[in-house]
């Protein structure tokens, strides 16, 4: 009976787990597109309301020596420099409050590149090093000039590579948002879902049943 509880018990953290490691993600977008000495936008809708304690952005991109990548990403295939100091990412709010992820320059000019990484700017990141890679890094301005807004309505991810040759690709992004009144890990303090209320009592349920026996 034990061995059957013990089960119950963790499927039921399983599927609260999951529900909450999802709760900070409120927009993506995935629409590949290539940039070469050009700019271009992507756009994060956010449908619903509340006030921003804390934001994050997932960038996944690619800066390689030719050819690109295209849709199906991975290492870099070309050997030669990649130019990491032409890519240029800037997040703006609904609002039109502008926060400069990646500027000019930011990077060197690499070696061989990293191939498609993803990149979560975090105020609270590590600090950057000389060459694109993986991981949450603090961004060249400061999201919480986003602090205390209104998370409701479009996002406009920015998107630049400032020469010729070697062209930025960009995969996908995501908005990361802690809403005031959220706890620590952006699980929001709130009621749960019916169809997660119903998961609880079917499993309440079933441990009834078990020390009935």
């Amino acid at each position: 009976m034990k061995r059957n509880i013990i089960k119950i018990v963790g499927a039921l953290m399983l599927v609260f787990g999951v529900a909450n490691a999802q709760a900070g993600v409120i927009a993506t977008d995935n629409a590949y597109g290539v940039f070469d000495n050009s700019s271009g936008q992507r756009y994060l809708d956010v449908q619903s309301h509340g006030l921003i304690a804390d934001l994050n952005i997932l960038v996944s991109f690619a800066k390689c020596d030719n050819p690109v990548l295209g849709l199906a990403g991975g290492q870099c295939i070309g050997k030669g420099t990649p130019y990491e100091n032409e890519i240029v990412l800037r997040l703006t709010s609904p609002g039109g409050i502008k926060v400069d992820l990646v500027t000019q320059d930011t990077f060197t000019q690499g070696s061989t590149g990293a191939g498609q990484v993803a990149v979560t700017f975090d105020d609270e990141g590590a600090v950057r090093g000389p060459q694109v890679q993986a991981g949450v890094f603090r961004p060249v301005g400061k999201l919480s000039a986003f602090d205390s807004l209104d998370m409701f309505g479009r996002w406009t991810l920015s998107i630049g590579d400032t020469s010729r040759q070697d062209p930025l690709e960009y995969y996908y992004s995501q908005l990361i948002v802690t809403l005031e009144g959220e706890d620590q890990q952006g699980d929001p303090a709130q009621v749960p879902e019916p169809a997660t209320l119903g998961l609880l009592a079917l499993g309440l349920a079933g441990l009834a049943m078990l020390r009935r026996r």
